[in-house]
């Protein structure tokens, strides 16, 4: 798996491999199994709210294992969705940040630069890279 991706109750266990495909890992068999679509990154939930970004950068929404990828709005490198689904945290290309609340929100510019995000279970800190590789944390 090139990117893997735990919920807050850490199973299901999401991957992107090298090739895009989609798998998820769930205890039993102890089986990767595949799922449609492909993506480059994904970020995951408890509350079953799947986010991913594909090879194109389009931004991609899935409600649980049963549900379907839907594309939204916003081109980003990289998404982090908080553990209870209703903060996602994104950057595009060009390092800059975005924030949306939930899947039904919509994208909204955040002062700053970072190369990669992510957020805490119930949205109060988000965590980020800057361009030079160091850490920074901001609580909300």
């Amino acid at each position: 798996m090139c990117h893997l991706a735990a919920s807050v109750d850490y199973l299901p266990l999401w991957g992107a491999d090298s090739c895009g495909r989609i798998r998820s890992y769930s205890s039993g068999p102890g089986l990767w199994e595949g799922l449609p679509g492909t993506l480059e990154q994904v970020s995951a939930s408890s509350a079953a709210h799947m986010w991913g970004v594909d090879g194109a950068h389009a931004v991609c929404y899935r409600e649980g294992s049963q549900g379907s990828w839907v594309k939204v709005s916003g081109s980003l490198q990289q998404v982090a969705v908080s553990g209870d689904g209703r903060h996602v945290w994104g950057v595009n290309d060009y390092n800059e940040v975005y924030y949306r609340a939930g899947h039904e929100g919509n994208w909204a510019q955040v002062p700053g630069k970072l190369t990669r995000v992510a957020v805490s279970h119930d949205g109060s800190r988000i965590w980020g890279l800057d361009i030079w590789g160091h850490p920074w944390e901001c609580r909300l």
